[in-house]
């Protein structure tokens, strides 16, 4: 998955409902409201970045969520309105980085149960009972779940609230409760958002240390003295040992590590490479809803959020851009 990726589904999940109250908020304007809270919110934690890379610009991003919010508050089983959304949209700015990266919503934004069981489709979490519907990563319909706690596995779903995904030590993708700045980690023992595990060895544990967030810290990219710089703040760590500023490109310029100490960042779009270790490829710009995508990242190209790639072909990866339509 890229890396902005893991942040762009829990933007939704406080719009789930289809019915306004006489006297309330439509829900155009309730899920405009949330989708501007939630932009600017994303724009913030990332410098700038997570916008760029993720939807090219500010306002594809909030027309992008508002649509997604509307269609989820069209969808059967819930109890979700725009009174609600509107009160989510509230409170959403006061929503600190950490809790957005690992979706702590605040109170207001946790859905209420939906009458949808386990087992049954869904598109949003607020259909179901267990207000988590759980979705692959190329697929539009999900079902309804219990909420995803830590050990699950998580190769091709989100984890829950307060939850990360990644590699343990043998190696398996799973759910895990982030270790906080000044913790101790190892592969099992992972560090939360923007932290980098500092000085691990085979028989010693690391430090969970903030990643290079501005330009000429100093850095490691092997984390082994000193911690990585962001990514997600559009930062590299050059030869001399400090973080410096990629710069964005459009689709079928070079990205990567496109020479000495160049480095470039997709907007609205995926570097493609001839293989995963590559350290520099060519970027490919999101397929239009509707077109054709694949979700192999040496093929690409990939869709806009909240468009999913679904394979044609059970098992394949080549597919469609799909939009989530209410069920």
């Amino acid at each position: 998955m890229r890396l902005f990726f893991l942040c762009l589904c829990i933007a939704f999940v406080g719009c789930d409902s289809a019915t306004s109250a006489s006297n309330g908020p439509t829900a155009t304007d309730s899920c405009t409201n949330l989708a501007k809270a939630r932009c600017a919110l994303l724009s913030s934690c990332t410098n700038g970045i997570g916008i760029q890379s993720t939807y090219g610009d500010l306002a594809t991003c909030e027309a992008r969520q508002t649509a997604a919010c509307v269609t989820n508050l069209s969808a059967s089983g819930q109890n979700q309105t725009p009174i609600t959304v509107q009160a989510c949209a509230d409170v959403a700015p006061t929503q600190s980085c950490w809790d957005r990266t690992l979706n702590l919503q605040p109170a207001a934004c946790i859905p209420p149960a939906g009458t949808i069981a386990d087992g049954q489709p869904c598109i949003a979490s607020g259909q179901c009972t267990s207000t988590w519907c759980v979705l692959q990563d190329n697929a539009v319909v999900g079902v309804c779940g219990p909420l995803p706690k830590a050990g699950d596995a998580c190769d091709t779903t989100t984890c829950g609230r307060g939850l990360e995904c990644g590699k343990n030590a043998a190696g398996t993708s799973v759910c895990f409760a982030p270790v906080a700045s000044g913790g101790a980690c190892d592969k099992d023992h992972r560090c939360g958002p923007n932290l980098g595990c500092v000085g691990l060895t085979k028989t010693t544990a690391g430090i969970c240390q903030s990643r290079g967030a501005t330009a000429g810290v100093v850095c490691d990219p092997t984390s082994k003295t000193a911690p990585d710089c962001l990514a997600s703040f559009g930062l590299f760590c050059d030869s001399t040992g400090h973080c410096k500023a990629a710069t964005p490109v459009k689709s079928g310029e070079g990205c990567g590590l496109v020479g000495t100490d160049v480095g470039t960042f997709c907007s609205a779009g995926i570097c493609v490479k001839a293989a995963a270790t590559d350290k520099s490829g060519a970027c490919k710009g999101d397929a239009a809803d509707g077109g054709a995508c694949d979700s192999d990242a040496t093929k690409g190209p990939s869709c806009l959020s909240p468009a999913k790639c679904v394979p044609s072909t059970s098992g394949g990866t080549a597919g469609i851009c799909t939009l989530p339509v209410a069920n």
